[in-house]
């Protein structure tokens, strides 16, 4: 799958993503660290994964990110490590650059992969070395919930609090239920690329109020930021309203 990188889409990239986002240049290790492990956090948008990721920083794990997101992030990278040739994506060089500067002092690399970027991140699996992969699945136990944070996100453009985005549209019933079913085909997708493999399972909920790291004792944590900055808690009480409204919707529309 072959994906032009032009001027177009690098600048449109850089225009969506905030420079406070982890994806910055302030985030790449200057002294590279052996690669022992890869942490695999498959998850689905909004299902809390970027807050989890952010823990793993402050905990001094890893920068984790989504590094193949084929329109936002990648782009960007790819163009800072100079890894485009002709306007294409020089596989090799991204994943030697992504080990060499996205390495923690741990050892760990921490890659965020959205269930509908499993078939492109397929394509560089064979690049990666022969190292650990500790595979971690999020899932957000309220669906719901989910599906309207998703909608909300997906018109306003404000994917964490470091985006600015637009203001909330009217309430939209086929896009709720839209993102509501494309959660769940992702997850399946996760579900298929994870069998015959070991993986931890989250709930996003719980650990969004216990912060539990106990499932990660096997790795030691290195200090290696002073990050305070926090990302803010986006829900509020419009996505109450619309989960509400769209419950009563669905559930009117029941055959029963």
């Amino acid at each position: 799958m072959s994906m032009k990188l032009d001027g177009k889409l690098i600048s449109k990239a850089k225009s969506k993503v905030p420079t406070e986002d982890f994806i910055n240049a302030s985030w790449d290790f200057d002294n590279a660290s052996t690669l022992h492990t890869i942490f695999m956090i498959m998850s689905t948008p909004r299902s809390g994964s970027t807050f989890f990721c952010e823990k793993l920083i402050e905990a001094g794990y890893c920068v984790a990110h989504e590094y193949f997101h084929q329109k936002d992030y990648l782009p960007i990278l790819a163009e800072r490590w100079d890894c485009i040739s002709d306007h294409a994506l020089i596989k090799k060089s991204y994943i030697e650059m992504l080990i060499k500067t996205r390495t923690a002092p741990s050892g760990i690399l921490g890659i965020n992969l959205h269930g509908q970027h499993i078939k492109y991140f397929k394509e560089f699996e064979y690049l990666f070395p022969k190292v650990n992969f500790k595979y971690i699945f999020i899932s957000r136990a309220d669906k719901f919930s989910q599906a309207v944070s998703y909608a909300i996100a997906s018109k306003t453009q404000k994917w964490s609090s470091n985006f600015i985005g637009t203001e909330i549209e009217n309430y939209d019933y086929n896009l709720i239920l839209e993102k509501l079913y494309f959660i769940i085909k992702q997850e399946k997708a996760i579900l298929r690329y994870l069998k015959g493999k070991d993986f931890y399972k989250i709930n996003s909920e719980e650990f969004f109020n216990n912060q539990n790291f106990d499932f990660l004792s096997d790795y030691e944590p290195k200090k290696f930021s002073n990050y305070l900055k926090k990302l803010g808690r986006q829900s509020n009480s419009i996505n109450d309203e619309w989960k509400l409204k769209f419950i009563d919707d669905l559930t009117s529309k029941l055959p029963f």
